[in-house]
Formats: structure tokens, sequence, C-alpha cells
């Protein structure tokens, strides 16, 4: 399975996650087909060097690590293919200020993830070990910790140096913090429980579970004899770390057998026996359930889903929070296997359990939308979001939310380019009156190349103005600053959208099919089919077609809820078999 297909299948499982979360410039950095290359700095050893010596070996970093009483710092990178490590590696880590601190204090190792370098099978092992150990969902990811990976803190994705500058300081003020209440720079060599307890409690709880477990052991074992007090709290704080790891492994296990193999028996057949040996733990079992709710629902298994979700609303560990959850997974597979009033009546009654639990939710009509589109539900889902949409206030963050979601139900069946186009080209101008040029013209540049798929001539010309508009802005406010230089991975995106709708029709679908799977790729490149063939471009023509009865194997008829979009591409290959001179 290629590293794609495998973060592809994170995606999947984390999908709320992602809809909500993803950030336009995270969108961009997604679909970027850049190849960029990443100048490596020469290796140095002397600490006063301006340039870094980046390690790749953990263990021997670790050795170095403790011999000199420095700490790690492990940037993981994607260095030929990720344009924001890209950005980071050049704009903060290869600067001169920031080198002298590093190499005074740390020792560099880069894990790198590359889709064309290939790495030494030792080394790739060692980096996916290390992905997992810290649940490394997407890149860059900077991670400080001692030479016994213990995590003092994380920084995830790249927003800017000025915002990776604050967010290290705190880390490294943090660090130093904890050493000057040890009195010493190794953990392994204070054998004070209450010592030990003030230095931990320090750490942030997200870091927490990353490497801590012995240390919080220790303060158990010393203070069981020595301080009651202390051994009870710390003795529960215990149990949770323990409950996370348990937990966290049963994960990393997951993507690591999905990395391989995407089997979703296999995945189940791991994964039951962890619930079985889980004890009872009300932490654990809530945990292991909604994964494998999450994996039943990816895998379209909607039946068992239902069952799961039922049973684990019935079952005493589960809170009310717990309750709330699972009644999500039960509404999502009523609406995936047809049973649309149910799965609505259950999605209403959830938000009024909600308020009344005090729990923030939003509009209902945005919440109906994401769990229709969830449920593969394309057609309803658009009918709530487009409502949404016209009663919410521009460019707000819940504005943008439904766009984005808007944006993958297109995509993901492939059609009504014209409204996908529109809807594109409102949130372009939003972010150009906020002055973010890039982002305006990606979405700008996008919805060129969907109207362009569309045959609509007049809408293509006016967006392409509109990227050329903003070029222009852009110029006069970042002096030096061309558009089309491959300054950021997001600017190759963009003008290879802008030349998609300065093609022909059917070379402007063959690019939207660039993105989608299954169904949306499939519907793209048949629609690009009829199109070559209406020009007279028959290779053209029978090659899409090919591509497109390929894409359409990985549509299970049975699965795809949405019959409406699924019987429009059956249409469409109905008419090509009617003008294809073969046999279609």
């Amino acid at each position: 399975m290629t590293r794609y297909l495998f973060r592809q299948l994170q995606s999947l499982l984390a999908l709320f996650a992602v809809l909500l979360l993803s950030s336009p410039v995270a969108l961009m950095a997604a679909v970027s087909d850049t190849e960029a290359e990443k100048a490596k700095p020469s290796e140095v050893s002397d600490s006063n060097s301006s340039e870094i010596h980046w390690m790749t070996d953990i263990a021997a970093a670790q050795k170095k690590a403790n011999d000199e009483d420095k700490d790690l710092l492990l940037f993981f990178t994607g260095s030929d293919w990720c344009g924001f490590c890209i950005r980071l590696h050049d704009e903060v880590l290869s600067k001169p200020e920031f080198v002298a601190m590093l190499n005074k204090k740390y020792v560099p190792v880069e894990l790198d993830f590359p889709n064309s370098k290939k790495l030494p099978e030792a080394l790739k092992k060692q980096n996916e070990e290390l992905q997992g150990k810290f649940e490394v969902k997407g890149f860059p990811r900077v991670c400080v910790t001692d030479p016994d990976l213990r995590l003092y803190g994380s920084i995830n994705g790249y927003g800017g140096a000025e915002i990776f500058h604050e967010s290290f300081s705190q880390i490294n003020t943090l660090a130093d913090s904890v050493y000057a209440t040890l009195g010493v720079h190794n953990w392994n060599k204070v054998d004070d429980p209450e010592l030990l307890a003030d230095a931990v409690s320090q750490i942030p709880e997200e870091s927490i579970a990353y490497g801590w477990i012995p240390t919080v052991e220790k303060i158990v074992s010393l203070s069981k004899d020595k301080n009651p007090e202390l051994y009870a709290n710390w003795s529960l704080r215990l149990n949770d770390l323990q409950n996370k790891e348990y937990i966290a492994e049963a994960k990393s296990k997951l993507l690591q057998m999905a990395s391989v193999k995407p089997d979703c028996d296999a995945m189940l057949a791991y994964l039951d026996p962890k619930i079985e040996e889980s004890n009872g733990r009300p932490r654990r079992l809530q945990a292991l359930y909604t994964i494998k709710l999450e994996i039943l629902e990816a895998y379209g298994r909607f039946s068992p889903s239902l069952s799961v979700a039922e049973f684990c609303l019935n079952q005493d560990w589960a809170s009310k929070e717990d309750q709330l959850e699972f009644k999500a997974f039960k509404a999502r597979a009523l609406l995936s296997l047809g049973r649309i009033d149910e799965g609505q009546t259950l999605i209403v009654e959830r938000v009024n359990e909600q308020e009344k639990s005090g729990i923030e939710h939003d509009d209902l009509k945005l919440i109906m939308g994401r769990e229709l589109m969830m449920a593969q539900q394309f057609s309803l889902s658009l009918d709530a979001l487009s409502d949404y949409i016209k009663v919410v206030e521009p460019g707000s963050e819940e504005d943008k939310q439904a766009l984005l979601m808007m944006i993958r139900i297109y995509d993901a069946v492939g059609n009504s380019m014209t409204e996908h186009g529109d809807n594109l080209m409102r949130w372009s101008k939003l972010e150009a009156e906020s002055g973010d040029f890039d982002t305006a013209n990606y979405l700008a540049s996008r919805a060129a190349n969907l109207y362009r798929a569309a045959d609509e001539n007049e809408k293509t010309a006016d967006a392409l103005a509109f990227v050329k508009a903003n070029e222009a802005a852009k110029a006069d406010k970042e002096e030096g600053v061309e558009f089309g230089k491959p300054v950021q991975p997001v600017l190759k995106v963009i003008s290879a959208a802008v030349e998609a709708a300065q093609s022909s029709q059917g070379d402007a679908l063959m690019h939207l099919a660039k993105y989608p799977q299954g169904l949306g790729k499939a519907s793209y490149l048949i629609q690009a089919a009829l199109a070559y063939q209406k020009i007279g471009e028959t290779e053209k023509a029978e090659k899409a077609a090919s591509s497109a009865l390929e894409a359409m194997k990985s549509v299970d008829e049975q699965s795809v809820v949405d019959q409406k979009n699924l019987a429009k591409v059956q249409e469409w290959f109905v008419t090509w078999k009617k003008v294809s001179p073969s046999e279609g």
C-alpha cells in the first residue's frame, strides 16, 4: 500500500476531525502534486557551526544527547513532497540564529517519509516505529524530548516562522524549568519521589502520554512506603497513562496493518481480542469500540456498525459523553442503510441532549449535512448544507466548514461542476478581501478548472481574470514575489489548475480526475471521454473511458448509498457505449 493510501486511511479513521479542522491552506497542501527537492545541509559535528548536523539514527542520537547533556529535536518530514516541511526547514530550521541555539542545546534528528527517495529498510522501519510511538498523523511535526524520548512538547504543522518560534520558545522554557526543578539534566539520576512528582507535574497533559510511564511508575514505587497520599494520587495517574498507552499501541498497530494491506477483517481480528483483554476498563472499552466503529464505517460495514453502536449504548461503562458519541455512529449507520427518517430523528434527539448537557453544538443543518455526508447520502447532504450557507454569516468559520464539506462532496461524486465552481468563487472572494491571495487564487483557479470542465466559458474567463487581479494585488503587497514561481508548492497547484482551465474541456476534466477516488474519479473520466469524442480526439477518449472503467471497479454498488449520483455516472457510461467506435 502506498504512503498516499496510508494517509488516506488515516483520514478515513478521523474524517470528522479532517473536515472540521482542515484550513484552506492545509487543503491546498493535501492536493499538491509538487515534487520539490529540499537542499540538505552538510553534516558537521561542531556545536558552534552555522549548519545543522541532522542525525538519522535515533539510538546514536540518544547516546550523543546523553553524553552531552542535551535534548532531542525530532523533525518528522516528507522531504521531497511536503511543501510546509520544506518551508519550515528553509524559513526557520536553517536560519543561523536558530541553528546556533539548536546546536547548543539539542541533538537534531530528521525522521523522513519521502515519496520518491528510497530509504534503507532499517531506517524506514525506525521512522515508522517513531511515527507510531508519537502518533504522528501529519507533516511537518517537531517533537522535543529528553534523551530517553520523554516528550516535552510538539509543534504540529507550520503556520509561519513567528508562530513556530513562539511555540518552540514555550517548549524550550518548559524544559529549562523542569531541569531547574530536578537540579540535574538527567531524570534517571533522581530518586526523590516528591521531586520527580513536582517535575512531572509541569509536563503538559497532551505530552504526558508519550514516554512518561516509566517515570510515573518510579514515583509510585518510591512513594509506596514513604508518602501514602503521593502514592494514591500517582497510582491513579499511572492507571490513566497505562490506559492511554494501551489505546495508542492498538491504534499504532492498526495503522501499521493498514500500511501493508488494508484488510478490514484482519484489523477487526486484531482489535476484538484487545477489547476482550481490556478487562472491563471503561476508558479502554470506550476508545477501542470507537475505533471499531470508525473502521466499520470506513469500510462500509453499516449493518455491523449499527449492531456495535446499539450494543455500546446499552453498556454501564458508557458515560453520557460516550452515549452521545455512540448515538452519532448509530445515526450514521441508519442513514447509510437508507433508514433516513430514523437517522435524522436520532440526530435531532442527540442535539437536544447536547443542549441539556451544556455541550456546545453547531447549527442543526450543519450537523445534519455533516452526518449525511459521512453516511454517503451526498444529495441530501448538499441540500442541508446549501440551505445552511444561505443563512450563516459569509466568511465565518461555520460558513467555511460547510463550504469545505461541499467541496469534498462534489469531488466524491464528480458532477455539479458549475455549482461547485460558484461556491469556490464565493469563498475565493472572501479570502481576497482578507488579503490571503494564495488561498484566494487556489480556490479561484479550481473554480476556473471546474467551469471549463462544465463548458461554462464565460465563467471560466471571469475566474481567470480574478486570478490575474489577485496576482497584481499580491505583487503590490509582497514586492518581488512572482505568481507561478514555485516559492511555495501551492503556487504550482494554482498554475496547474489555471493551465487546465485554459485547455480543452476534456483536459480540464482529466485534471479534476487526479484528486478523487472511486465514483468521483470515474465520473470525471467518463465525462472526459465524452468530451474528447465530441471533438474527434478518439484516442484520448478511449484512454479516458478505459481509466473510468478501472475506477469503477473500486465502487461496490451495494455500498454506494447515494443511488442518485451512481445512476448519473452509469448514464454517462451508457451514452459512451453509444458514441464509442469500440465496444466501450
